[in-house]
C-alpha cells in the first residue's frame, strides 16, 4: 500500500479527499465458532487498510486544501447483530480510529467525518445476509448524494462529524 500511495502522491503532490471506504462482511456466524484467520481476514480488511491507507495519505493531506479523511461507518458498529461479531466490531474500532484522528488531525487543518450510509442493497450485502431479506434499502444515489454534500460543505461543519442521509433531508 505504502507504494501505492508514494505513487498517487508523486503525481497529485498533495491530496484534498481521502474517503475511506473498506469494507468486508467476513462469513455470519456464531462468535464462538470463528477461526483467527477469519476474525484477522475481516480486521484486516475493515480496520488495518483504513489505518495504512490514512497513514500512508497523511503527509500529503497536510499540504491539501481545506483536507477531508472521510470514513463511512456502520450502524453495526454500534449496534452489531449476532452472527456479525466481526465486522461489529471492526467497524466500531475503525470508527474509534476516526474519533481520534478527529482530535488529532484538527490542529493540522484536516477535517475528519464519519458517514452512515444506511442500508444499500449491494453484492456483498446481499452475500451476507441473503438474497430473500427483506430490506427497506436506500438506493445508491443518496449514499453518493450524502459524499457529494460533505465534500462542498466541509468548511461549515466542525471536524468528528457524523452523518446520515437524513441529516441532508435524502
Amino acid at each position: 500500500m505504502s507504494q501505492w500511495a508514494k505513487g498517487v502522491c508523486a503525481r497529485h503532490q498533495n491530496i484534498d479527499i481521502l474517503i475511506n471506504n473498506a469494507f468486508q462482511f467476513g462469513e455470519r456466524m456464531r462468535f464462538e465458532n470463528l477461526s483467527d484467520s477469519q476474525w484477522h481476514k475481516v480486521v484486516d480488511i475493515n480496520l488495518m487498510g483504513t489505518f495504512r491507507v490514512t497513514r500512508s495519505f497523511l503527509p500529503a493531506l497536510k499540504v491539501g486544501r481545506n483536507p477531508l479523511i472521510v470514513f463511512v461507518g456502520s450502524i453495526m458498529g454500534k449496534w452489531a447483530r449476532a452472527g456479525f461479531s466481526t465486522y461489529g466490531v471492526s467497524k466500531a474500532a475503525t470508527e474509534a480510529l476516526a474519533n481520534v484522528l478527529a482530535q488529532e488531525l484538527a490542529p493540522d487543518g484536516i477535517k475528519v467525518a464519519t458517514v452512515y450510509p444506511s442500508r444499500i442493497r449491494t453484492g456483498l450485502r446481499i452475500a451476507g445476509y441473503g438474497s430473500n431479506e427483506s430490506l427497506s434499502s436506500e438506493p445508491l444515489e443518496n449514499y453518493l448524494s450524502l459524499m457529494e454534500h460533505l465534500i462542498r460543505s466541509r468548511d461549515s461543519f466542525p471536524t468528528g462529524s457524523c452523518w446520515f442521509p437524513d441529516d441532508i433531508g435524502l
